[in-house]
């Protein structure tokens, strides 16, 4: 009876006076800040505003723009050696971008940015959401160097077809500052084929001066009429930033069709 009694007296005690312990708002903290609007010229944003968010997101609306919207981090904030964090080229394909994007990345930084380069026409205007959470939003890759994000290749070369002998041509043209990471290649011929190579160089102009070699093919008698070429996440190759991608052949007889993907970039 007296052991009934003290229990219900230490339930009513606690009823008076237990506290729970504070385990953080339900909610995730978020914030959102205006960074652009009808940005036409280069520029860079102020650091915007941490509350400790590891989720990204830049809203791009533009018109008629052709530049780069990119978003970039720095360890110490002061930006001396930023890091692109997600980066997307608007009408550097000969066509202006009139659209809205959403561009995301994922982890914790002292202090990020927004930046607009490689301006040409157009205005943008850009809109910056964070959230806080426990995973990123976009999954890495698996790299040599560290996770890398995987290559999304959404632009196209030819069909262009290049005569026998051509020592460098132009398939793709460099712009300043970024890379051309090809993706995938198709090679046919028009005619059967001798002794000879087909090469992929990278270098400065329309013929690719001062080349530097990415790729060889070895081209046979008996070399199949259609050569498939498909890279992993990263891409089959890389050009150096702002160079431009050429091809060139020795005497392989038949003229070499090419059909490729390819992304355009800023690290």
């Amino acid at each position: 009876m007296k052991r009934a009694l003290l229990i219900v007296a230490l339930y009513a005690i606690c009823a008076l006076r237990c506290e729970a312990q504070f385990l953080g708002y339900i909610s995730s903290q978020s914030t959102a800040q205006t960074v652009f609007t009808s940005q036409a010229a280069n520029a860079t944003s102020s650091t915007l505003s941490n509350i400790g968010q590891s989720s990204h997101y830049l809203t791009v609306c533009n018109s008629a723009l052709n530049a780069t919207v990119s978003l970039e981090a720095s360890i110490d904030g002061t930006f001396a050696s930023p890091v692109t964090l997600v980066s997307a080229n608007y009408g550097q394909t000969g066509v202006t971008d009139s659209a809205c994007h959403v561009l995301q990345a994922g982890g914790y930084y002292p202090a990020v940015r927004a930046r607009v380069k490689n301006y040409s026409t157009g205005s943008t205007n850009v809109f910056y959401t964070g959230i806080g959470g426990p995973t990123a939003p976009v999954p890495s890759a698996l790299a040599t160097i560290g996770p890398s994000a995987p290559m999304a290749c959404d632009l196209g070369i030819g069909p262009s077809s290049v005569a026998s002998a051509t020592t460098s041509t132009s398939i793709a043209t460099g712009i300043a500052g970024e890379s051309i990471i090809v993706c995938s290649i198709t090679l046919s011929f028009n005619a059967a084929t001798t002794t000879g190579q087909v090469q992929f160089v990278s270098g400065t102009g329309a013929t690719c001066t001062a080349p530097t070699a990415l790729y060889t093919l070895n081209i046979t008698a008996s070399t199949p009429q259609i050569v498939h070429l498909i890279g992993p996440a990263g891409g089959l190759f890389r050009t150096t930033a702002g160079q431009t991608l050429c091809i060139a052949t020795t005497t392989v007889t038949a003229s070499t069709l090419i059909d490729a993907t390819f992304a355009q970039i800023s690290f």
